[in-house]
């Protein structure tokens, strides 16, 4: 990409700081040495960066940045690499914003997010290669029935609680599944979650009843759980669990 120099408009609200413009000019040179260090990002930094290659093999990070105008999140959606926009939340961004957003294709970190509307699920299920959504603690049925229909190869989901319903729906996931907020499970989800079809993590699981832990070693695939049910399983006929170190 050749050098250019940024104009040095800004963007509605967002005033750039000066180290932020310094780094601004860096961007424009392709020089994406401190964009780690940015807190704000202009939509003509934006569009550049959606057409580069980002860094640390294809990524563009970005820790501080708390708002992004819906321009600047249509420029970003076009990025193909990983895009990583943590310290967003659902009050810093407009629903435009986040809707185009998820339209990216190649994986998104959104995680400063507890949920996020049906919509953007739908996207982000038909659209990322692998789905980070650490900080989702609560899912919709709408939502984990376009989750269970993801061809992403990973699903990470932070939910702290899970209906039987859900768990249902999730089961039909193919892929990595990963629950490692829950600390407990009922029966009825413990045997739906028994018959997904790819692994399963339930790292963090704790207090749950000897039937569902026995429903949970019928699991085919790679199963992982805490090691405090090891003395509860029989490891030589449960060759596919691994317990959490």
């Amino acid at each position: 990409m050749k050098n250019e120099k940024w104009s040095g408009e800004e963007t509605g609200s967002i005033v750039p700081t000066p180290a932020d413009k310094k780094i601004f000019e860096e961007i424009m040179n392709s020089d994406y040495s401190n964009i780690e260090d940015l807190t704000t990002i202009s939509d003509e930094i934006a569009e550049h960066l959606s057409k580069s290659h980002g860094t640390h093999g294809g990524s563009l990070v970005f820790p501080h940045v708390t708002y992004i105008s819906d321009t600047a999140a249509k420029h970003l959606s076009q990025f193909r690499g990983f895009l990583g926009l943590y310290a967003l939340t659902s009050n810093s961004i407009s629903d435009t914003a986040l809707e185009y957003l998820s339209k990216q294709k190649g994986v998104i970190g959104l995680y400063g997010f507890n949920s996020l509307p049906d919509n953007v699920i739908e996207n982000l299920s038909k659209n990322q290669t692998n789905l980070y959504l650490h900080s989702l603690t609560s899912l919709s049925d709408t939502a984990a029935e376009y989750l269970s229909k993801s061809k992403a190869a990973d699903l990470y989901l932070g939910l702290t609680s899970i209906s039987d319903s859900v768990a249902k729906l999730l089961s039909k996931y193919k892929g990595i599944l990963l629950l490692q907020g829950l600390t407990s499970i009922s029966d009825t989800a413990a045997d739906y979650l028994s018959k997904q079809d790819g692994e399963l993590l339930l790292d963090s699981l704790t207090s749950i009843s000897d039937k569902a832990l026995k429903c949970l070693t019928k699991h085919k695939g790679l199963i992982r759980l805490n090691k405090a049910f090891i003395g509860k399983i029989d490891v030589n006929k449960n060759s596919n669990i691994e317990f959490t170190k």
